[in-house]
């Protein structure tokens, strides 16, 4: 089958398409997919580089999740949820940048038949990312202020919808001319900060007039060191900062006063979804997938954006899998607001 093949660690032009062997569906619980879409994640960036390895167990194709149909059913109880032919989109380990990925089952989600399969292959990563953050990691609950960092990229716009649906209020963060996204996701112009025209000598200064003063209740940071020590002090008293990435990088300045953290009694969490395993990711899903959420997605194609009433995916821009290079590039200039999605097989999509 074709893939991409990282031909050795470095830029986007190591990357091309190539010849790997089609997987076997012969494992418990397994589905064969050929996929109609993938989407692009930072990961697979670090992955290609040489700086995040895949787990030991997964494919050492990049990608992470994906869209297609089910063309083979492994044995199982779980797999026998689906059949040949069955429109899915999946979360995986590695492999989905490919013309066909072996999934697990329990990791795999029905797709409705009026949603997109291009539309669908942004969901996986991002979304669940989301809702592990506030539901599983954060401990999210009605009412809680929550400062979302990277505000405009697809974990941070998920997060976002996610926030206003359970009855949050989402405080986010985006350079400027990615705002107008903040607010057609519906943060409300007082709580959409922007880092690169801030009016605000910082981002703590930033919060307390977002929340006039009682600071957030949990924050959810992928950019890391740089805004680790403003982070505890824009958080209201037993708050709780969700650490998921180090964009920005792993070094806190210092000096770092420890004291902020038993004063306010703050907790700080940090996570990943990669590594974590098969049993959790399945929890993840099946509280993340249900039929109210699924009739969202098909609302905001339907009727576009009606905030509360329906998902937005924001897919940014497509490319033909042959472009991958172009696709990197484009996201390490941090030029995306939202997903960029990889057409692998788009015919699919017209079955």
């Amino acid at each position: 089958m074709q893939a991409i093949i990282v031909q050795e660690p470095g830029p986007p032009e190591n990357m091309c398409l190539g010849q790997r062997h089609l997987p076997v569906c012969d494992e418990q619980n397994t589905l064969l997919v050929q996929v109609a879409y993938t989407a692009l994640n930072r990961a697979d960036t670090l992955q290609r580089q040489g700086l995040y390895p895949p787990p030991p167990d997964a494919s050492d194709i990049l990608g992470l999740e994906l869209s297609g149909i089910v063309c083979e059913v492994g044995p199982g109880a779980e797999a026998s949820r689906f059949k040949r032919g069955d429109r899915v989109m999946s979360l995986v380990t590695g492999g989905a940048y490919a013309a066909y990925c072996l999934v697990d089952a329990a990791t795999t989600m029905a797709i409705p038949d009026s949603f997109p399969l291009r539309l669908a292959a942004s969901i996986p990563e991002a979304w669940l990312t989301a809702y592990q953050l506030l539901h599983f990691v954060g401990n999210f609950q009605p009412g809680d202020k929550v400062l979302i960092h990277a505000g405009a990229s697809s974990v941070g716009l998920a997060a976002i919808q996610l926030v206003r649906e359970m009855g949050g209020v989402p405080i986010a963060t985006a350079s400027t001319k990615k705002q107008h996204l903040l607010h057609e996701m519906g943060v409300a112009p007082q709580h959409a900060i922007d880092y690169t025209n801030n009016p605000y000598p910082s981002l703590e200064s930033a919060v307390e007039a977002a929340t006039e003063g009682g600071g957030v209740d949990l924050v959810l940071c992928c950019v890391g060191a740089p805004y680790f020590g403003q982070n505890l002090q824009a958080l209201a008293k037993g708050g709780r900062l969700v650490l998921y990435g180090l964009m920005g990088g792993s070094l806190v300045p210092s000096p770092l006063d420890l004291r902020v953290l038993m004063k306010k009694m703050l907790q700080v969490t940090a996570t990943t979804l990669r590594g974590r395993p098969c049993e959790y990711k399945a929890r993840l899903v099946e509280r993340f997938w249900t039929e109210e959420r699924r009739q969202k997605f098909v609302g905001g194609v339907k009727n576009g954006r009606e905030k509360g009433e329906s998902f937005e995916t924001n897919v940014c821009r497509t490319f033909p899998w042959g472009d991958v290079a172009l696709a990197h590039a484009m996201m390490e200039r941090n030029e995306n607001a939202g997903k960029i999605v990889l057409a692998v097989t788009p015919s699919l999509d017209e079955r």
